[in-house]
């Protein structure tokens, strides 16, 4: 599933789907040798993992000049080349998972490009480009710089605004049996709409959502869990309540509903909290 507004082009062995208002033949051709994007100095380095690179900056397309993101993937091990003989790259997959939450009415950043590299069918490295967000904070961030310093009736009220929303858009998504396969709160944006009064929120890491027939109360209950353990961390008790119950819904009602999932988000929680800090400890860990 591919958004409609969005046409292939080949340059070489690099694939590109671009949105038609950006296929300007210029700013396609700068696709096919995206990796040069970084050399920039204008280039705003974000983040430069062995897995991914993210990089910020202006470009100019046509007579218009626009912030980007630019994420590449690496095809970091011989294991996942081999692989992706036989899938889509995890660019394609950002198009494809952002295409979905489109279709379900459920905001993500606007996705430019997807680009994919590849040499004799085996991917060498993929880049998906979106536009940026603007005043667009992730949600820790936003919640801790914006909303957490109000003090006394506005401060609550503007809270539980925000977590009002943050509940409706975790249940719109899994009411759409759509599941994101790491939902903690720096993959999801907020930015401030003065004309609403209100937050809007927009996902990001779309690779890895998928929209299912029937979504599982696993992966209800994973995503819950995900933001339970970062987002929490900044959240009074009384906080994390509101979030649930509105997520609930008209379900909220049921206090033995609502217990078995406190109970059961509680638990997960603690079991992923301790396969972290193993993993953290065997990384730390001298190697003899």
């Amino acid at each position: 599933m591919l958004l409609p507004d969005f046409t292939l082009q080949k340059r070489g062995s690099t694939t590109i789907w671009v949105q038609r208002k950006f296929a300007d033949g210029i700013f396609v051709d700068s696709l096919a040798v995206a990796d040069l994007w970084f050399e920039d100095s204008k280039c705003q380095i974000v983040k430069d993992e062995k897995k991914t690179k993210v990089g910020r900056l202006t470009v100019r397309i046509g007579e218009k000049e626009h912030l980007l993101y630019l994420k590449q993937f690496n095809a970091f091990s011989l294991r996942y080349r081999l692989l992706s003989l036989f899938a889509s790259s995890r660019a394609f997959r950002s198009l494809r998972g952002a295409a979905i939450l489109r279709n379900a009415g459920i905001s993500t950043v606007t996705p430019v490009a997807a680009v994919e590299n590849r040499s004799w069918g085996v991917l060498t490295k993929s880049f998906f480009i979106s536009e940026e967000i603007a005043g667009g904070k992730t949600t820790d961030a936003y919640w801790v710089r914006e909303l957490r310093p109000l003090r006394g009736r506005e401060g609550k009220d503007r809270r539980r605004g925000f977590l009002r929303d943050l509940a409706k858009l975790f249940r719109s998504l899994h009411g759409e049996h759509i599941y994101h396969d790491d939902l903690k709160d720096a993959n999801i944006l907020a930015a401030r709409d003065k004309a609403a009064g209100s937050v809007a929120f927009f996902l990001l890491d779309l690779e890895g959502v998928r929209r299912y027939s029937r979504l599982s109360k696993r992966r209800r209950l994973k995503n819950l869990v995900q933001l339970h353990r970062t987002l929490g961390r900044h959240m009074r008790r009384p906080e994390k309540l509101y979030f649930l119950k509105t997520y609930l819904g008209s379900a909220s009602g049921d206090r033995m509903l609502k217990r078995r999932l406190i109970s059961k988000l509680l638990r997960q929680t603690h079991r992923v909290e301790v396969v972290k800090a193993r993993q953290a400890a065997e990384a730390r860990a001298p190697i003899n």
